[in-house]
């Protein structure tokens, strides 16, 4: 209950600080703001590669998220260290 009076809240606060109509509160925490940057970068790739990489050092619950939005997009997701990636290997991935 406390969570959807905050995400109301947030949603409500967005909506009069833009003057929009409507506002959506999806970015509210880290997960879900993850999760929704890689649908976002997934339907602006057009090649609609079925890869995307996460880092490592993301937290488990962050990358939890991104994976939950992914399986039901039929998207894999690398967990692994940005730090080691090829430029070649980056081609992989959304």
């Amino acid at each position: 209950q406390g969570r959807m009076e905050m995400l109301l809240n947030f949603q409500t606060m967005v909506s009069d600080l833009t003057q929009m109509d409507i506002a959506n509160c999806s970015l509210l925490d880290e997960g879900s703001s993850a999760a929704e940057a890689m649908n976002m970068s997934h339907a602006q790739n057009k090649s609609k590669r079925k890869k995307y990489f996460v880092a490592d050092d993301c937290f488990k619950q962050t990358v939890a998220c991104v994976q939950t939005r992914a399986k039901s997009m039929g998207v894999e997701v690398v967990v692994g260290d940005a730090s080691k990636l090829t430029e070649d290997e980056l081609k992989e991935y959304s």
